[in-house]
């Protein structure tokens, strides 16, 4: 890995399942102006919330996004 890549995981990527510290899943529906917009659910038609596109302290990747 070069210096300038960042690695999976560290931020929010567009279609990403994430896992909350809470336990709640949340779809990564876009990341534009170093903001990410998740939607609950893994299907993404929960509510709305935004976050800073590398606020992930705490939050897992679900292991949906690993197929193999």
């Amino acid at each position: 890995m070069g210096k300038h890549e960042i690695a999976k995981g560290d931020i929010f990527r567009a279609g990403e399942v994430w896992e909350s510290p809470k336990g709640t899943l949340y779809k990564v529906l876009d990341v534009q102006l170093r903001q990410a917009t998740l939607r609950m659910g893994s299907d993404g038609r929960g509510r709305i919330i935004r976050r800073p596109y590398d606020a992930v302290i705490n939050w897992s990747i679900s292991r949906e996004n690993y197929h193999g």
